[in-house]
């Protein structure tokens, strides 16, 4: 790869995360409510947010 082609991928790529992140926080937003803390919704996309359901 050139270094001009390289940039392009790169960015590319930076912006395909970007709105894959977007989407993920949208969808998780509307599940956890309205006011959830962006890095609380963040680490449930990641997986980290295993919670117990009290009943």
């Amino acid at each position: 790869m050139t270094g001009e082609t390289r940039i392009k991928f790169t960015r590319f790529a930076r912006d395909k995360i970007k709105f894959i992140k977007r989407k993920s926080l949208q969808k998780y937003r509307q599940k956890a409510g309205r006011f959830a803390d962006e890095n609380f919704i963040l680490n449930l996309v990641r997986g980290a947010g295993k919670f117990d359901t009290k009943k």
